[in-house]
Formats: C-alpha cells, sequence, structure tokens
C-alpha cells in the first residue's frame, strides 16, 4: 500500500513538473512575441 501511495505521489509530482515547465515555456514565449512586438505599438502609438 506505502509502495503504491508513493508511486502515485511520484507520478503526480512528475505531472506537475510537466505542467509547470509547460506553462514556463508558453510564459516564455508569450513575454518574447510581446518584446518584439511592442516597440512596433510604440512606434504606432507615437504616429497617431
Amino acid at each position: 500500500m506505502k509502495t503504491l501511495q508513493n508511486l502515485t505521489h511520484h507520478q503526480f509530482t512528475e505531472r506537475t513538473i510537466a505542467l509547470g515547465d509547460k506553462a514556463i515555456n508558453t510564459g516564455v514565449i508569450i513575454a518574447a512575441f510581446a518584446f518584439s512586438v511592442l516597440p512596433f505599438i510604440l512606434m504606432i502609438a507615437r504616429l497617431s
């Protein structure tokens, strides 16, 4: 029983870490996109 609990906890932890990595990667992509688009937005805002 204890082994099963440890196993499920380990799987849960791995899954949580994987989800965290995915969230971080998505955040990094969004941040990079925002930083690359920001100058254009500022330029358009200045022109208008």
